[in-house]
């Protein structure tokens, strides 16, 4: 059985969001909450096979839904000539090698 993990956003303001599974706290301020909730949970050793859900405070609907391993390899970028899109996720040391 594949298990589900659900997390619920809520604003802090301006365009960041809290993400929490159950009463802990995943990240406190994020622009993409989901995303970041997800690489979270893989660093700490989450089954990447899981299902990760994600609802707006307040909001039983399920806003988002991916697997936890695509989910935390995903960011989201945005271009004046593509507009916002998702794309692969690049660590701090993947984007600054000497």
């Amino acid at each position: 059985m594949i298990p589900t993990l659900h997390i619920t956003a809520t604003p802090t303001g301006r365009g960041r969001y809290t993400a929490s599974l159950g009463d802990r706290v995943l990240c406190h301020s994020s622009a993409t909450p989901f995303l970041s909730s997800a690489r979270v949970l893989m660093a700490e050793g989450a089954d990447p096979k899981a299902v990760l859900t994600m609802s707006h405070a307040g909001s039983a609907i399920v806003a988002l839904r991916q697997s936890l391993g695509i989910a935390a390899d995903l960011t989201v970028t945005e271009t004046e000539r593509d507009g916002i899109r998702f794309a692969k996720h690049r660590t701090f040391e993947q984007t600054h090698i000497a």
